[in-house]
């Protein structure tokens, strides 16, 4: 049995909040009178990545990369031409 990697999708999401806040009063003695303002703004980004494994080879022709069942030797007693084992790539 064999299987072939299928794409990965990662998303990423950052967030900006920015927050301000003002205020204003007049104190006399014992008397405080004032008022008070905020403003608060988020602002998100996101990003989807799709990443789908290739694999070429030397040459720079693209490869069939398929996951199998290795032997001790390493490599599967199914590999035919164009197959590369996976510990077998740097």
């Amino acid at each position: 049995m064999r299987f072939k990697p299928s794409p990965v999708e990662l998303t990423l999401q950052v967030a900006v909040t920015s927050a301000r806040a003002g205020s204003a009063g007049v104190h006399w003695w014992l008397i405080e009178l004032g008022g008070e303002l905020s403003r608060q703004s988020v602002v998100t980004q996101t990003v989807k990545l799709t990443l789908e494994p290739m694999l070429f080879d030397e040459t720079g022709k693209l490869v069939d990369l398929l996951v199998d069942a290795a032997d001790e030797s390493g490599t599967s007693a199914e590999d035919g031409p164009g197959e590369v084992p996976l510990d077998a790539v740097d």
